[in-house]
């Protein structure tokens, strides 16, 4: 499996509802979350981009070619941006 590991970084929240959204979508129909309000910490990991890159732009179409994203957050106090793993 490959996995990509992208920046964890502190992320400030005043309101509690963290938006999560691409380049093109659109903010009002955008995934928007609960986490704890004040300071966070935020961490990206990607994995299944060899098959994903592999069916191109039919990657979307079945579940086992799809690019899965994980998206922790945890309340933390403010921090630097951390890169773990380049792909």
């Amino acid at each position: 499996m490959s996995c990509f590991s992208a920046p964890g970084t502190g992320i400030e929240v005043p309101s509690g509802r963290l938006m999560v959204l691409g380049c093109t979508d659109y903010a009002p129909d955008a995934a928007t979350f609960e986490v704890p309000p004040g300071w966070n910490r935020v961490r990206v990991s990607r994995s299944n981009l060899g098959r994903a890159v592999r069916a191109d732009i039919d990657s979307g179409k079945s579940r086992e070619t799809m690019e899965k994203i994980r998206i922790p957050v945890w309340p933390a106090p403010p921090s630097p941006a951390e890169i773990i793993k380049r792909w």
